[in-house]
């Protein structure tokens, strides 16, 4: 929470650069992110149970997608601006 009582944005705060503790959390973390890997965990997740459906495939899609997106639009350009 802000001083002005909004909530704190997280891509907007790490992107901003201004601590430097979590500029190199993010040096650290980020280059370490294997979206690949990711999606080989997704694709584990079976899609059904007892006939129960558990995760259909538009969610895999989905999650994926969210994944990849934050990645390559907040995470990476953050880790660019950190590492100036």
């Amino acid at each position: 929470m802000r001083d002005d009582g909004h909530h704190v944005k997280p891509l907007d705060y790490i992107g901003a650069a201004a601590d430097l503790d979590c500029n190199a959390a993010i040096g650290r973390v980020v280059p370490r992110i294997d979206l690949s890997a990711l999606a080989s965990r997704i694709d584990s997740i079976p899609r059904e149970a007892y006939g129960m459906p558990m995760m259909p495939t538009v969610v895999v899609r989905f999650h994926k997608e969210s994944f990849r997106m934050r990645l390559e639009e907040g995470l990476l350009p953050a880790l660019e601006v950190a590492q100036r």
